[in-house]
């Protein structure tokens, strides 16, 4: 899967390490594994408590 596309060379990327796998030029912070591996956890994170105050509004905690 290729979401991402590198800069200089215009290669598409895979999610997977952190240089362009055709020129070798870094990858933009965002686009790399960590950054996207932290993205989803904080997103997850956001709707789990979202989740945790509705239930607990509705059931009059």
């Amino acid at each position: 899967m290729r979401l991402f596309h590198c800069d200089d060379c215009g290669h598409h990327m895979r999610l997977g390490g952190t240089r362009c796998g055709k020129c070798y030029t870094p990858k933009r912070a965002v686009q790399q594994p960590t950054a996207l591996a932290g993205l989803t956890l904080a997103l997850l994170a956001a709707v789990l408590v979202g989740l945790v105050l509705m239930l607990m509004r509705h059931a009059g905690i």
